[in-house]
């Protein structure tokens, strides 16, 4: 997972990146994304600038994507 920069935000327990965000894993999974934001409390991130990625099965984009980091699910 890298991001060039982000803010985290004490009061709300939310951290905000409006750079790329771009997440790889050996295993063949590759997504990019921006205007990230990721509520720790919930536990859940959103991307709503548009997101692009390859799974083993082929390659997708969407308009925006949420993932539950607790649950691992996109």
């Amino acid at each position: 997972l890298t991001a060039a920069s982000g803010a985290y935000h004490f009061d709300t327990e939310q951290v905000d990146v409006t750079g790329p965000v771009q997440f790889s894993a050996a295993d063949g999974y590759r997504i990019t994304t921006t205007n990230v934001s990721i509520d720790l409390k919930s536990r859940l991130a959103t991307g709503t600038g548009g997101v692009t990625g390859a799974i083993p099965a082929g390659t997708f984009s969407a308009d925006r994507i949420i993932a539950d980091l607790g649950e691992r699910s996109v």
